[in-house]
């Protein structure tokens, strides 16, 4: 009888599927550029306007003046309650009155000789001293309506109906016929490098729907009380909503004191407490997949087309990844962009 041999052989096993490589979109290091951004903070204040304040104090009984609305010289702005100077100037009035009374009254017994020359002086100088209470009285009472004190603008106001104010704390600012100013900072290893007439971009808190363009008006010769050098830009254009005491942002690009600078989209820069500030410098032998590795670097200033200045720490022609930065780990396998 024939016997049939079965041969039982082992399966081999399916090799693992390779793993799934994300994609590194890069940017590719150019050579350095002699220009440089930096970017200022200042404050919206008026040109040649002032701040206006009451000369006496008391309670706000009406605001007239209305923010961006223009008024001419001598327009009422805002009245006080007089009720209290209008008694004072009644007062100072009579007592005016019967100190002129008292005065002719001298005059007449000295000439017939019932007072003397000193009766007379005193007469003279208690009626003086009734006119000069009641000139003050009178000017509180014109005091108490704020006036426009030439053409301009109203640029904010500080004050309510109803308010009671101090005598010399500002209620109002007035613009002024040249409009509003944007006064930044500068430090001195920078204020070198600018010009009069020097073009910015200057972009407000409170408008960021909008970029303003100016140029550079004047710049201190002296450091102020921070060591920076004040710097006044003009606007191009006036604007209705400038207000006084909004703050913002002046970007100015200029030569680079230092030298020439490489920079990067502001993307490709990674930060954290431990690390410090790094890019992914991308390493590829095939051309289809890559490593990559931590470049510590120092950046410097960030630029209004949204890159940023790199001063230490890259080299041309240096490919490193310019998205998703916070979410590659250190050896990590990529796939390069386009590459299957």
């Amino acid at each position: 009888m024939a016997s049939v041999a079965v041969i039982s052989g082992c399966g081999k096993k399916e090799a693992p599927d390779p793993p799934v490589l994300r994609p590194a979109y890069t940017f590719s290091v150019a050579e350095p550029v002699q220009t440089m951004s930096r970017s200022f903070s200042g404050l919206v204040e008026a040109a040649d306007g002032a701040d206006l304040a009451f000369e006496v104090g008391g309670r706000v009984i009406e605001v007239i003046a209305e923010e961006g609305k223009s008024y001419k010289k001598g327009a009422e702005l805002a009245k006080l309650d007089v009720a209290e100077f209008e008694n004072q100037l009644s007062s100072a009035q009579a007592q005016m009155l019967q100190a002129q009374q008292a005065r002719q009254r001298t005059s007449t017994l000295l000439s017939t000789g019932n007072a003397s020359k000193s009766d007379m002086e005193s007469a003279i100088s208690a009626e003086k001293a009734a006119q000069s209470t009641f000139k003050s009285a009178q000017k509180k009472v014109n005091d108490a309506v704020l006036k426009m004190p030439y053409d301009g603008v109203i640029g904010s106001l500080a004050v309510d109906s109803g308010q009671v104010v101090d005598a010399g704390k500002p209620v109002l600012t007035i613009q002024g016929e040249s409009g509003m100013q944007f006064k930044i900072g500068v430090p001195s290893d920078i204020v070198d490098q600018l010009k009069e007439g020097m073009k910015a971009t200057v972009e407000l808190g409170d408008l960021q729907d909008s970029k303003f363009e100016s140029n550079i008006a004047t710049i201190a010769p002296q450091p102020s009380e921070n060591t920076t050098y004040p710097v006044e830009l003009n606007f191009a254009e006036q604007d209705s909503r400038f207000r006084k005491g909004m703050d913002g942002e002046a970007s100015l690009t200029f030569s680079n004191p230092k030298g020439a600078a490489i920079v990067v989209p502001i993307s490709c820069v990674a930060k954290n407490p431990n690390a410090g500030e790094f890019v992914w410098v991308v390493s590829s032998e095939d051309g289809k997949t890559a490593t990559v590795s931590r470049q510590p670097v120092k950046t410097g200033g960030i630029r209004e087309d949204g890159t940023i200045e790199i001063l230490e720490g890259l080299n041309p022609k240096m490919v490193i990844v310019s998205r998703g930065v916070h979410q590659i780990e250190e050896g990590q396998k990529v796939r390069l962009p386009g590459k299957p």
